[in-house]
């Protein structure tokens, strides 16, 4: 326990030299063992902004869930900036090598043990030279972390800080959720094989594609079954529309709204089987999307920076930008939208019960702080009426 002590104090000592100009190369230590598509997504983004103030320094992530690697991979293709190398193995790493060490809330005990067992000669030498932080990237506010009490005791006990609180203090300001440095690229490669992809299931020059996205890993932020139904039948309605879901797992879940309609549908309504995570954002991104809606989930995120990497080249113009919807309700008592779609290309709309009757209100009107709580309903109690009002106006 007193060797423990000693090596908190030479990491105190370590991070009281930390120098932004001298950061050459990072390490990342975060298993991401709760994060989801949009999560990582958000968690990438802010990770820029972090290092964008460094020297273009090589970097490494250390994470011990492969699905979570190939997820990242996937999302980052064709961007220069995230060269990352991975790693799957503490003890394929020297952390010796590296100049700043971040780690996540749900590893720093175990990491603090493993430099003590491993590195603690070299504290004591003064060979040590990586500065150590605290790295949140997903929400910068500490009420809104679910391993809260564990991250407030080690800091209390190690006296570690947030990278963030670092940067600002050294003049380095972390910047808002800016929907301009929010890019992913899906290359014209890419694109032009969506396109093929689309049309050879019937999509031609006068068609408009509505993706309606179902997929999320929590049914609370979902709507019904009767409602998801009713809101593709609604579109199916229109003439030279297709509506296109995605059934990643090819699970045939989508037969309940075949069977359920009195008009066949089966002409209007495009099934996508199976697709990766990177297939799927070269749909989303393809010349015939004219709307893509859905609820607080990860491909609203992919479709919000696709889109974004899109104005930004000038690929296409403002008045070409499908129109992207989010639609939204209570999930639990730290959920707020404005942490997830501020100052975004997306529309957001909230389920909320006002003088005693439900409507849904766009993010503008709603609250940023713990009066939404009060207000918000799930979305299961959202119906395909109000939802479809809302896009007629629109």
């Amino acid at each position: 326990m007193l060797g423990k002590k000693r090596l908190v104090e030479f990491i105190k000592i370590t991070n009281s030299k930390f120098e932004i100009s001298n950061i050459k190369k990072i390490i990342i230590a975060d298993d991401l063992e709760k994060q989801g598509i949009g999560d990582i997504c958000v968690y990438l983004h802010r990770l820029r902004q972090k290092l964008i103030y460094l020297n273009n320094p090589t970097f490494s992530i250390l994470c011990r869930n492969n699905a979570k690697i190939d997820l990242i991979k996937q999302i980052t293709k064709n961007i220069d900036f995230w060269n990352i190398q991975f790693i799957d193995n503490w003890n394929h790493t020297n952390f010796a090598i590296y100049d700043l060490l971040l780690i996540n809330g749900n590893v720093i005990d175990e990491m603090i043990n493993y430099l003590y067992k491993n590195y603690y000669t070299l504290f004591l030498n003064e060979q040590f030279k990586a500065s150590i932080f605290i790295n949140v990237v997903t929400l910068k506010n500490v009420s809104q972390i679910s391993d809260k009490k564990n991250i407030e005791r080690i800091m209390e006990e190690i006296n570690f800080e947030f990278i963030d609180s670092i940067l600002e203090r050294n003049g380095f300001p972390v910047l808002s959720q800016n929907a301009s440095s929010r890019a992913l690229v899906v290359n014209e490669e890419e694109r032009s094989w969506a396109n093929l992809w689309l049309e050879k299931t019937g999509i031609s020059t006068n068609t408009s594609l509505i993706i309606l996205l179902d997929i999320t890993q929590r049914r609370e932020k979902m709507l019904t079954k009767k409602n998801f139904a009713k809101l593709i039948s609604w579109f199916c309605s229109f003439d030279d529309t297709k509506v296109l879901l995605f059934d990643e797992t090819s699970s045939n879940r989508f037969s309940y709204i075949f069977k359920n309609q009195v008009t066949d549908l089966s002409s209007k309504i495009i099934v996508a089987e199976g697709l990766s995570i990177r297939e799927t954002m070269c749909l989303i991104a393809s010349k015939y999307t004219k709307a893509v809606i859905g609820p607080c989930t990860g491909l609203m995120h992919l479709t919000n920076d696709i889109y974004t990497h899109y104005l930004n080249r000038k690929i296409i113009e403002e008045d070409e930008l499908p129109f992207l919807l989010v639609y939204t309700g209570y999930q639990n008592k730290y959920y707020n939208p404005w942490h997830w779609w501020d100052e975004t290309l997306v529309s957001t709309i909230a389920l909320v019960k006002s003088r005693g009757k439900k409507k849904v209100i766009n993010l503008n009107e709603c609250p940023n702080n713990q009066k939404l709580l009060k207000i918000t309903l799930p979305v299961k109690e959202l119906e395909a009426k109000m939802l479809i009002d809302f896009i007629s106006e629109k």
